[in-house]
């Protein structure tokens, strides 16, 4: 998913994140400019490492920030010949992969030679909170709150930029793919038009199991309803 990838985080993703890093750095620099995310840097790193340490309790977020998609295409412009740079040299066969896009992949398909085809990956809102908050280093139920908020507004703005410009999209739902691995793996195999081998897919790296009741939602099954 790229040449330059993130190297692995113990406990969260001890195998790496498979995510290109200029493509993910320059996705953080848009959602911290519109708010979306706090500022990086040493000082950031610091304090978390300080809470691990300490086992301090991290102030209480503030609500999630609802950027509008105008917020989203201001604040790349200013990036408009680095995404250019980066856009041209998608690895073929393969593609990118970063939760960001959810919010910034408007932003980016001026710079794609084609529409992008677009692989959904799906968790539980409070699956995706509790790993989240484990990355992070931060308990508590504001924080979860917080995360779970942040998965709503995901995956609402994502839904609405592919019904807009008509992207071809499929949802890869985590359950269903330790469930049913073979039956999921060729599927998107298919959609992908590239042959995939399901050995990779390594159950025991599952930290965190959905709760079941998260699935009806109605976000969540039109976030699903992508595979179908």
């Amino acid at each position: 998913m790229g040449a330059d990838l993130l190297g692995p985080a113990p406990f969260v993703n001890p195998l790496g994140f498979y995510q290109e890093r200029p493509v993910v750095a320059l996705n953080e620099s848009i959602a911290i400019r519109c708010g979306l995310y706090p500022a990086q840097g040493l000082a950031l790193r610091v304090r978390r490492k300080w809470r691990r340490i300490t086992n301090a309790t991290p102030r209480p977020p503030r609500p999630a920030r609802r950027s509008s998609r105008s917020d989203i295409l201001s604040a790349a412009a200013r990036y408009r010949q680095a995404m250019q740079d980066l856009a041209s040299d998608v690895p073929t066969p393969g593609g990118w992969k970063d939760p960001w896009f959810c919010w910034t992949l408007e932003a980016w398909l001026p710079y794609f030679a084609r529409k992008p085809r677009l692989v959904v990956c799906l968790r539980s809102p409070q699956a995706a909170a509790r790993s989240a908050m484990d990355n992070f280093g931060v308990t508590g139920s504001d924080w979860e709150q917080w995360h779970v908020q942040q998965w709503e507004r995901m995956y609402e703005r994502l839904l609405e930029v592919i019904e807009e410009f008509e992207l071809e999209a499929t949802c890869v739902e985590y359950d269903e793919l330790i469930a049913g691995t073979a039956e999921t793996v060729a599927r998107l195999a298919d959609f992908l038009g590239h042959p995939l081998d399901p050995q990779y897919v390594d159950s025991s790296l599952r930290h965190h199991v959905s709760d079941g009741a998260a699935s009806l939602g109605e976000l969540y099954q039109r976030v699903k309803a992508l595979s179908r």
